[in-house]
C-alpha cells in the first residue's frame, strides 16, 4: 500500500503533508589508526574527487604533525619521506583517485639555509619524491607586512601555486609539475591584492582576488576579480547591474573548482536591482553567464563583516553547486541550483553536533563532505578533543522542490526510478501541476514493475510517450480507456479522483 499512499500525496497536493527538505546522513569517522582508535587532534584536509580517500593531519591551528590518508577503510602515514622516515608536514593536496598526495615540508638544518621542500608520495608504490624547494620560507601572521609563505596544489596535483611576500605585493608562482621532473613556472605579480589572493580554482587555471586592501587599517575590501592564469586576463566581477561601477567594498570568499563561480560578500546596494536591505549580503558570480547572484541569507546574519578577519568559511564543490558555510560552529549546507538551505544535522537522534563543526572539503559532485569536530555525538566512539569526519550529502535532484511539502515523497519516487521529472533536462519535477493520464499511466508502469506489452488498443495515443506505459497498464487490467467503446486513453486528459481510485483498486486490490 505504500506506493498507493505515495501517489496519491503526488497526485492530488495536501492530501497527506510531510516534512519538507533533504538532511545529510551517514556520519563515519575517517581519522582512526589501524586498530581503529581515534587519531588525537585530527583535522580533516582534503577529500579526493571520487570520495573514496581523505586526507588528515594531526595538528592544531599552532603546529604542523604528520599527514594521514584513509582510504578501502585503512588509515597510514602519508608524510613519509624518500628513506622511509616519517615527518610532520603540511598537507597539499590529494590526486582525484587518491592514489598520490602532496605534502610540504620546512626544514631548518643548523649553518644551512632555511628551506621549504615539496614532495609527492605514491601510496601504492609507496615512494616518496621531492618535487621542488622553495629557498628561505618565512611564514607570518595575516595581517603583518612581513613577507608570507602559502603552498597549494590544483585537484589534479598538477599544479602548484607558490605565494610569497608581505599582503600589498603578493607575488604568485604558478608551477606546472609536468612529468612531476621537469617543472615550468609562470610568475604573476599582483598590485595590492590584500590576503585574500589564496582562492584557486582546483583546475590550476583561475585565482580569485581583492584589489584596495590597506594594510594598515586592516581593512581588505574592495572589488572583486578573477584571473586567468593562461590568458593573463583579469575579469572585473564587483560591477552594478546597470553597469555603473559597485557602490560598496566586497570581499572574494570562495572560487569553484572549475573558476566559474566566485562567491563574495559585499556591501554594495546596486550589484543586483531591489536590493534595499541595507546589509552585508552574500554574492555569487557567475562568470560565464555575466551575472550576479544575491544569495538567500543576508550574510550579516551568519556573521561576516568587511574587516577580513574571523569570517565565515565557504567550502565549495568542483561546480559550485553546493556550499557549506561554517558560521558560529556549526555548518549549513546551500544547493545553489534549489536555492535551498539545508541545516546540516548529522546525529541519529536529529539534534545539533554538541560541539563546533568546521567543514573541510567537498568531493567532485558534493555528495560527500569533509569536517572537522570534536562533538561526541556524531559517532559511539570517545573524541581525543577533535576527529575527520566523512558525511554523505543528499543531492537534491530538482531545482523546484524546496519549498514542497510532499519533497520526501517526490524523492523517493526519484530514487524508486518511478519518476523522471517533468523537463527534458530532468531537472524540474513540477510539483504544483496536474497529473496527465498518460503520466499516471507511467507512474503506475514503473512503480509495479510490469512486463511490456505490445499492442495498439487505443486510438488516440499512437503520438504520446506514454503509449507504451498504457499498453502496460492495460494489459494488467489497470485500465479500460476513457470512453465506453473503449477506443480511446485521453492520454492528455487530467486524472480525476474517481479515476485515481479505479487505477489504484484494479493495481492494488486482491
Amino acid at each position: 500500500m505504500l506506493i498507493a499512499v505515495v501517489l496519491l500525496s503526488l497526485v492530488f497536493a495536501a492530501e497527506a503533508p510531510a516534512g519538507a527538505g533533504v538532511l545529510p546522513g551517514g556520519v563515519e569517522i575517517v581519522s582512526i589508526d589501524a586498530a581503529g582508535v581515534p587519531i588525537a587532534d585530527a583535522r580533516g584536509q582534503f577529500i579526493a574527487a571520487d570520495g573514496d580517500a581523505v586526507l588528515f593531519s594531526n595538528a592544531d591551528i599552532f603546529s604542523v604533525g604528520q599527514v594521514y590518508v584513509h582510504r578501502a577503510g585503512q588509515t597510514a602515514v602519508a608524510s613519509v619521506l624518500p628513506d622511509g622516515s616519517t615527518v610532520s608536514a603540511i598537507p597539499l593536496g590529494i590526486s582525484p583517485d587518491g592514489g598520490e598526495v602532496l605534502f610540504l615540508v620546512t626544514v631548518e638544518d643548523p649553518g644551512a639555509e632555511r628551506e621549504a621542500r615539496v614532495y609527492r608520495r605514491n601510496l601504492d608504490a609507496l615512494q616518496t619524491v621531492l618535487l621542488t624547494t622553495i629557498p628561505n620560507p618565512v611564514v607570518a601572521a595575516p595581517g603583518t607586512a612581513t613577507p608570507q609563505l602559502f603552498v597549494l596544489a590544483s585537484d589534479d596535483l598538477s599544479t602548484l601555486f607558490i605565494q610569497y611576500g608581505p599582503p600589498t605585493a603578493w607575488t604568485v608562482t604558478r608551477v606546472d609539475l609536468g612529468t612531476w621532473v621537469e617543472q615550468q613556472s609562470e610568475l604573476i605579480s599582483y598590485s595590492q591584492p590584500g590576503p585574500y589572493t589564496r582562492m584557486y580554482s582546483s583546475d590550476g587555471v583561475f585565482s580569485a582576488w581583492n584589489t584596495n586592501s590597506d594594510e594598515e587599517t586592516f581593512v581588505f575590501a574592495g572589488d572583486v576579480l578573477r584571473h586567468h592564469f593562461v590568458t593573463g586576463a583579469d575579469v572585473l566581477l564587483t560591477v552594478g547591474y546597470d553597469g555603473a561601477p559597485s557602490n560598496g567594498r566586497s570581499i572574494a570568499e570562495a572560487i569553484s573548482g572549475d573558476g566559474n563561480r566566485v562567491f563574495f560578500v559585499s556591501e554594495a546596494s546596486n550589484l543586483v536591482a531591489g536590493d534595499i536591505n541595507a546589509r552585508i549580503d552574500l554574492f555569487m558570480a557567475d562568470v560565464a553567464a555575466g551575472t550576479i547572484e544575491r544569495l538567500a541569507v543576508p550574510a550579516t546574519e551568519l556573521g561576516w563583516s568587511l574587516e577580513g578577519f574571523g569570517n565565515p568559511k565557504i567550502t565549495v564543490d568542483h561546480t559550485g553547486m553546493r556550499l557549506a558555510i561554517t558560521a558560529s560552529d556549526q555548518v549549513s549546507l546551500y544547493d545553489v541550483p534549489s536555492a535551498t538551505w539545508i541545516p546540516m544535522l548529522p546525529t541519529e537522534d536529529g539534534l545539533l553536533p554538541n560541539g563546533p563543526v568546521s567543514a573541510d572539503d567537498f568531493n567532485r559532485d558534493g555528495s560527500e563532505l569533509l569536517f572537522t569536530s570534536p562533538a561526541e555525538n556524531l559517532v559511539d566512539v570517545s573524541i581525543p578533543r577533535s576527529a575527520a569526519f566523512l558525511v554523505a550529502v543528499d543531492q537534491i535532484p530538482f531545482d523546484d522542490i524546496s519549498l514542497s511539502i510532499f519533497s520526501d515523497e517526490i524523492l523517493w519516487l526519484r530514487d524508486q526510478e518511478i519518476t523522471r521529472g517533468c523537463s527534458l533536462d530532468g531537472r524540474l519535477f513540477c510539483p504544483e501541476d496536474f497529473v496527465t493520464r498518460g503520466q499516471m499511466a507511467a507512474f503506475l508502469n514503473r512503480a509495479l514493475e510490469l512486463p511490456a506489452s505490445v499492442g495498439d488498443t487505443f486510438g488516440d495515443d499512437d503520438e504520446s510517450i506514454f503509449q507504451a506505459d498504457i499498453e502496460s497498464i492495460f494489459a494488467a487490467g489497470i485500465t479500460v480507456g476513457c470512453t465506453p467503446d473503449a477506443s480511446s486513453f485521453c492520454p492528455a486528459d487530467w486524472v480525476t479522483r474517481g479515476q485515481m481510485a479505479a487505477f489504484l483498486y484494479r493495481a492494488l486490490a486482491p
